[in-house]
């Protein structure tokens, strides 16, 4: 969690805010792809927990698990947006009310 979704929403706000859109979704899923990349190598590397398990799918099996990766994140991205912006439509003047 705290490899990608504990800092996305603060790196998302920046780049939905200082660029257009099609370089926002290029930075974006470049963004996940070095995490899952570093979370990979963290997993092998630094843990010694060994991925044997890889090889029976194959010489292509990690690039369709990250092709597979980056559908999920896509959708992800889509929701949390929409959730954004459910919030800011009906729940934020309800939480502000309550806690002032």
């Amino acid at each position: 969690y705290i490899g990608f979704f504990g800092y996305y929403p603060i790196i998302k706000e920046i780049l939905e805010s200082k660029f257009s859109k099609p370089v926002e979704w290029i930075l974006k899923i470049l963004i996940f792809n070095v995490a899952v990349v570093l979370s990979y190598v963290v997993i092998i590397k630094v843990l010694g927990i060994p991925l044997e398990e890889m090889d029976k799918y194959g010489k292509y099996g990690a690039y369709a698990l990250l092709a597979g990766a980056n559908v999920v994140f896509l959708l992800y991205d889509y929701c949390f947006t929409k959730f954004i912006s459910i919030y800011y439509d009906k729940w934020q003047s309800r939480f502000r009310k309550m806690f002032r």
